[in-house]
């Protein structure tokens, strides 16, 4: 589960590089992680003492759905603690 959950990770910190949306990469990390996830236990059908579950894609899923909420909390975070020294600054501006 956490695998899966680093491994979305890193595709999003990829993909923040390449497109101008951090929502649109999140997602796109999500869904390939996923889809990794998917042919991963599809693979292991074929290999033999390896059974490929359904179970399993859903333990990965978890550990995506985690991260993904893991990186849009500290984002909320970050801009909450942000936006009053942003204000803050603001009204010295104004004031001074």
């Amino acid at each position: 589960m956490s695998e899966y959950g680093i491994f979305c990770l890193l595709i999003w910190r990829a993909l923040a590089q390449l497109m101008l949306r951090e929502r649109a990469a999140l997602l796109l990390a999500g869904v390939l992680a996923l889809l990794y996830a998917v042919s991963d236990e599809f693979h292991q059908k074929f290999v033999p003492g390896r059974t490929g579950e359904p179970r399993d894609v859903a333990i990965d899923s978890a550990g995506i759905i985690i991260a993904i909420l893991f990186v849009v909390f500290v984002k909320r975070w970050r801009a909450a603690r942000s936006a009053p020294a942003a204000g803050e600054a603001q009204s010295r501006r104004n004031t001074g």
